[in-house]
């Protein structure tokens, strides 16, 4: 008699166990379909991934041997440089420059995967063959001259109908699962219970060890692949990109195997303390179970492969690891208080006989509670991870047709209601050899980075006895030589031509048009020439409005014969008359009119009605800022309705440029004060004028400015 029972439940038990192991794969693999579903399917979460993927430096450089292979092939004269150009290739991919073309190559792509679609999807782009050759050109014109603008870059071709059917038989698949297999997890632990010992303490053992062991597995597989990701080194473009995508998902896997194991860690401290008495014996049964040595066998084998694992991941992985367990102890940390909060309250209402009868309920119900609030939080998580994603992508993450100036929301903006990145002295360049440079690169280096307005100073120069030194011109030097000591101290423009063995120079040859930080021999740039470098710029970048803000010396006359020479004439906008609304981006761009042109000094209007006067369309504030504290709203040049705002953000002195622009270019010094003076003066800053652009967060903060963060 006695036998037949101990068979039934000895059947009843294995039964119980398989429908454990059950759903433990089926809780691993939800995890993995949740996933999937929560960063691939969502378009701007797959946009954002791409966009890691193609910053990470292994991804680069195989995208720059491409490039690279497709520029030297049209033109293999190049073959000898091949260095410089995979270099710059790699650099421009890098770069903020190309995050757009990426992003807009990656919108056909996903909805491709993850909709029904016949038609084949390209992965080119010729816009990153566009930029590179725009760099190239700053060291080598006369070879990449030959290069075709239009030169196309082709990564992969991806579009057989087999193809198209596996992809999205895929995605669908991921859809359904992401919510059938937390159902059929639910539902094996379900039946486990049922077949066991039909209990709240044994329902919460029984669903606490699945979560648990469901995150060892889903966490272990994660180590491994992080582990031999980290042992392997990819060679070639396709294992770079896979390497990188693991890369991304780390993250988000490490989150996720978090959530879970802390939800198992939870239901079963609340089954060992039912009926709790007191909240520290959760933490009590929580150090034990850290501290005490597994009884079996397999117990044992799981805490020695994990620790192993562990052991791997911090000798290849430190700081990912670091960060894994600082945002577990930070979880821990923050139970810890709330069961520290709890105990006080309960401890203080007992003391004083208030609310008997809910305290004792908390009191008897407390570890029900807890799990409770565990089951909620993990029911939560299951819910978005498998709630159906949205395969779009944000607009201006989009096809670069749609954007202005790399975003759909400033389409319909007028152009002074847009804030803009600018530079201070834009043609004093590092890259160009400028004595105490205030940019790290020239002016087309600063259009590939995002800077979209350019404050510069024209002058008359001419070539001189010493090669590649070029002096103003003999009416302009006595006073380019004035501002200059005015400007850097007579000291150190002394100097500074001594270091250039520029003394006593003598000008020979014909008078040209230079940009010049007061005296060319200190740095000078060939002006009809880096212009000529922007209309091929602005052709290869139609959706873009540039902006020129010159402190001019050079006659407008010159200047209006230049633009015409170098084919930009037909691109100067004209605002209506003053007092008017200004043109948005949008209808800027479809007239063809995006070149914005002002003058400090001397302006013909009547001649060219373009040529807009500093004094009379623009307003800014002070330029001589000797410290932090010293930046100020107050009005500086122009009148307080001029409809465009200048916020001059430079400290004045030479001694600490780049440390300087570091400084007052941080998000915590910049952004508040341009939000300040936005109030006060009742004008968006419309040109955010900087030294060197690429430090601090100048992009961030114009971003902000626009509401586009």
């Amino acid at each position: 008699m006695s036998s037949e029972p101990s068979a039934e439940t000895a059947s009843t038990n294995l039964a119980s166990r398989i429908l454990m192991v059950l759903a433990t794969i089926l809780t691993a693999a939800a995890m993995l379909a949740g996933l999937a579903n929560f960063e691939l399917l969502n378009g701007n979460r797959f946009a954002g991934h791409a966009d890691d993927i193609r910053k990470d430096p292994a991804v680069a450089s195989a995208l720059g041997v491409i490039v690279t292979d497709k520029i030297i092939t049209a033109n293999t004269n190049l073959a000898a440089l091949r260095p410089l150009v995979q270099s710059t290739t790699t650099s421009v991919i890098e770069s903020d420059a190309a995050g757009p073309v990426f992003r807009s190559a990656v919108r056909p792509l996903h909805q491709y995967l993850t909709s029904d679609s016949d038609s084949q999807v390209l992965l080119q782009a010729a816009d990153i063959a566009a930029i590179s050759i725009s760099a190239l050109k700053e060291f080598k014109p006369d070879l990449v001259a030959n290069v075709p603008a239009d030169l196309d870059v082709t990564f992969s071709s991806i579009g057989s109908q087999s193809f198209a059917a596996h992809t999205l038989q895929a995605a669908r698949w991921v859809r359904v699962l992401s919510w059938l297999l937390p159902l059929l997890a639910a539902l094996c632990l379900l039946g486990a219970v049922l077949l066991g010992r039909r209990t709240w303490r044994s329902a919460g053992f029984t669903a606490g060890r699945v979560l648990l062991w469901a995150a060892g597995v889903f966490g272990g597989l994660v180590a491994i692949g992080v582990i031999a990701n980290a042992i392997f080194t990819p060679k070639g473009l396709v294992p770079a990109v896979a390497s990188a995508a693991w890369s991304t998902m780390v993250v988000p896997t490490a989150i996720l195997t978090l959530i879970v194991g802390f939800a198992g860690l939870v239901l079963i401290g609340c089954a060992r303390t039912l009926p709790v008495r007191n909240l520290r014996e959760f933490d009590g049964w929580a150090l034990r179970a850290v501290r005490s040595r597994p009884t079996t066998p397999a117990g044992w084998g799981l805490r020695v492969v994990g620790l192993g694992l562990l052991g791997v991941l911090m000798v290849l992985r430190p700081a990912m690891v670091i960060q894994f367990l600082v945002a577990l102890a930070g979880v821990l940390l923050i139970t810890y208080v709330l069961c520290e909060v709890l105990i006080s309250a309960y401890e203080a209402a007992s003391e004083r006989g208030l609310a008997p009868r809910f305290l004792a309920g908390i009191r008897r119900n407390g570890a029900r509670i807890l799990a409770g609030l565990a089951a909620l939080a993990l029911l939560v998580s299951v819910t978005v991870f498998a709630w159906p994603q949205s395969t779009s992508i944000a607009a201006e993450s989009g096809p670069a047709d749609e954007r202005c100036n790399g975003w759909v929301q400033l389409c319909d903006r007028p152009y002074n209601d847009v804030s803009f990145e600018a530079s201070h002295n834009s043609m004093s360049a590092l890259d160009e050899n400028y004595f105490l440079a205030e940019q790290p690169n020239g002016i087309i280096g600063q259009l590939n980075a995002g800077v979209r307005v350019f404050l510069i100073d024209s002058w008359y120069g001419q070539a001189t006895n010493r090669p590649g030194v070029i002096a103003n011109s003999d009416a302009t030097r006595a006073q380019a030589v004035a501002q200059a000591n005015e400007t850097f101290g007579a000291s150190t423009v002394q100097s500074a031509l001594r270091l250039r063995n520029s003394l006593n120079v003598k000008p020979e040859g014909p008078i040209g048009l230079y940009l010049c930080h007061e005296l060319c021999e200190l740095g000078a740039t060939d002006w009809p020439k880096v212009m000529g470098q922007v209309k091929t710029w602005m052709d290869r970048h139609p959706r873009e409005v540039v902006t020129f803000f010159v402190q001019d010396v050079v006659s407008p006359a010159d200047v209006a014969k230049m633009l015409g020479d170098v084919g930009l004439s037909d691109r100067l906008y004209t605002p209506p008359a003053k007092g008017q609304d200004w043109a948005n981006l949008g209808q800027m761009i479809s007239s063809g009119k995006r070149l914005v042109w002002l003058q400090e000094n001397k302006v013909d209007t009547a001649a060219y009605p373009w040529m807009l006067d500093g004094q009379t369309w623009s307003q800014d504030t002070e330029y001589t800022n000797p410290s932090v504290s010293s930046f100020s709203c107050a009005l500086k040049r122009g009148e307080p309705d001029n409809p465009i705002f200048l916020m001059n953000h430079w400290l004045s002195g030479f001694s600490s440029l780049q440390a300087d622009a570091k400084k007052v270019n941080a998000r915590s010094v910049l952004l508040p004060l341009a939000q300040k003076c936005e109030e006060e003066r009742g004008q968006i800053p419309n040109y955010v004028a900087v030294n060197y652009y690429n430090l601090g967060d100048l992009k961030s903060v114009v971003q902000t400015l626009n509401g586009l963060d």
